[in-house]
């Protein structure tokens, strides 16, 4: 394998210059990207909005710009610092520097727009991968790399021979196969390292020929790329790269792959689903299921957190899925859910429960629940679960218990042996409040599934931040994010994976437990509260759920998750309306049929 062509592109969206060598910065090639043209208010322009920005060649040495366009002189433009320019590049707005009124009316002759032309100057626009690096006016990464066996199955597939051009790489590599570049992580061209970060997103600027500046009339290459390479997230085709290191890019480099990965499932992906044939408990989401468990043994995991071996008496088997929760009642009749840590199965199931202060069921659980004692299941449930988000590269981020469905989906992937990627980082206040770590040091040994391992003590290290989640898991945004633990962990680690890229509304989930932490109503409005069929009457300050303020009347509502995601808690108001008590604010006088 080697390096079969190299490319600048000094003006975003214009022509690109096949060179011979190339110098590697952190920020990208040091002659690419580094002029942008872009409207008045500083937003970007693109070959989406303005296609015959394909047909204009920029030759830049770092110290002089020319300028060529079909039909136009050329100009040369002498880089300066005088007047500084607010410009964005998609969410990212940033300083760069004006070049003038002669560029600008250049431009805007022959785009037949208001255009002004803008240096980056020093890179001053953080990489939103890094934000200790910096980029260019890049799109999404440093650079940008393809291989000629991927765009000649692209052009076999279409029926015609598509140029390079049209997809702007920066390195052209040869020697592969179709698409083997999407399985690495880590790989080298000659003296320069690169991490593949993650697929490149494509969209119609793939459509406008690089020579004519017309678009296909059948809309290809994208229409082709959506039949192969689309996933929930998008069109890909191409993989966006971050220097390790710098150095010298020269045509004919050897390449060499240091470390692969698992690459995008694009025909789908599908999790082995557990046997049924012993099955007696199916365990669907929202299907009440009641059955006694015997508790067989309990394990002290950490302070405060203990996991109780339940089995169904009579030793009845159960079937349930990896990440889905265990609904119990206990003697008293208090509700609860807890998820089941274990991998299926097994004869018995367990659960890891962290003793919370002033919590009914946990505290009962660490106290009363010993060998030989029984509870009542009234179920199993929960989406938490690959069965219902498969995907064949993952993200794991727990804490506390907020582990336990992570570990019930590690566990199940080494038992079934299943060919997953799994990137799991735990955190926790104390060395000694890390969970399962020697068994998850042992699965990241034996290799099954492929597990990345990070563990973080809170009061060592502080709170998981952005540049450390990057460099824990660089290609995030190519798998999907599972997330479990307290409300204020799951805020933080949300916060952070949205600013990385990750798009929340495909590829996060996350799985509550406790009580929800819900938005309070700003206006709030007190009142009374009846409970008609006790005919008990409460006082609400407009805060507080109809849930809580029936506990405090003394009235029981069956209730399970208390965070509205197992639906247990539903209610009927006085106009006849469903609602969830645990979500739902009583404003002003109310009526409620308990």
């Amino acid at each position: 394998m080697y390096l079969a062509e190299l490319f600048e592109h000094p003006l975003k969206s214009g022509r690109g210059n096949l060179v011979t060598t190339a110098q590697v910065r952190p920020e990208g090639l040091a002659h690419d990207r580094r002029f942008l043209a872009h409207t008045a208010d500083g937003t970007f322009m693109s070959g989406r909005s303005h296609p015959r920005l394909v047909q204009v060649s920029a030759d830049w040495n770092g110290q002089r710009l020319i300028l060529r366009a079909p039909g136009q002189e050329e100009l040369i433009v002498l880089p300066h610092r005088e007047v500084p320019a607010s410009v964005a590049v998609w969410k990212d707005r940033f300083t760069a520097w004006d070049q003038g009124n002669k560029a600008s009316a250049w431009l805007s002759f022959f785009l037949q727009d208001e255009v002004r032309l803008a240096w980056l100057g020093e890179s001053q626009r953080q990489l939103r991968w890094d934000h200790d690096r910096r980029v260019t006016f890049a799109d999404a990464a440093p650079l940008l790399a393809i291989s000629h066996a991927s765009l000649d199955d692209l052009s076999r597939r279409v029926g015609q021979a598509l140029s390079m051009r049209r997809f702007r790489p920066n390195l052209v590599l040869a020697g592969l196969q179709p698409f083997e570049e999407d399985r690495w992580r880590r790989f080298r061209v000659g003296e320069v390292e690169f991490l593949n970060l993650d697929g490149c997103s494509r969209c119609e600027f793939t459509t406008i020929d690089p020579e004519t500046a017309e678009r296909h009339p059948l809309g290809e290459p994208v229409k082709t790329l959506e039949s192969y390479r689309q996933v929930d997230t998008g069109i890909y085709f191409g993989m966006n790269l971050m220097p390790i290191s710098g150095g010298t890019l020269r045509v004919g480099d050897e390449v060499s792959v240091l470390e692969t990965r698992k690459g995008l499932q694009f025909a789908g992906f599908t999790v082995v689903q557990p046997s049924q044939k012993t099955a007696s408990y199916q365990a669907v989401p929202g299907v009440e299921q009641e059955f006694v468990l015997v508790c067989r043994s309990v394990r002290q995991e950490a302070k405060d957190l203990k996991t109780f071996v339940l089995e169904p008496r009579e030793g009845r088997p159960t079937l349930w899925l990896a990440g889905q929760y265990l609904k119990i009642r206990t003697p008293a009749g208090d509700h609860r859910c807890y998820t089941i840590s274990s991998a299926p199965g097994n004869r018995t199931l367990e659960i890891t429960v962290k003793r919370l202060e002033g919590g009914v069921v946990s505290n009962w659980l660490h106290q009363e629940l010993s060998p030989g004692c029984e509870l009542v299941s009234e179920g199993i449930a929960g989406r938490f679960t690959l069965e219902n988000h498969p995907w064949s590269s993952l993200l794991f981020l727990g804490a506390g218990s907020g582990m336990s469905p992570m570990m019930a989906m590690v566990r199940d992937a080494a038992g079934k042996e299943l060919d997953l990627d799994i990137a799991l980082h735990q955190s926790a206040t104390r060395e000694e409040d890390l969970l399962f770590v020697e068994e998850l040091k042992e699965l990241q040994r034996q290799e099954r599934p492929r597990l990345s391992l990070g563990l973080r003590v809170t009061s060592r290290e502080n709170h998981l931040d952005y540049n450390s989640l990057l460099r824990f898991c660089p290609d995030l945004r190519d798998r999907r994010a599972f997330v479990c633990g307290p409300d204020g962990y799951r805020a933080n680690v949300r916060g952070l994976l949205a600013d990385a890229g990750l798009k929340l509304d495909r590829r996060y989930h996350e799985e509550l437990y406790g009580e929800a932490a819900l938005e309070v109503p700003q206006s709030l409005e007190p009142g009374l509260v009846t409970f008609l069929q006790t005919g008990k009457t409460v006082t609400s300050d407009g805060a507080t759920t109809v849930l809580q303020l029936a506990e405090r009347a003394g009235i029981t509502i069956a209730s399970s998750c208390r965070s509205g995601d197992c639906g247990t808690c539903r209610v009927q108001g006085q106009q006849g309306e469903w609602l969830l008590a645990c979500h739902f604010f009583p404003q002003g006088d109310a009526s409620y049929n308990l």
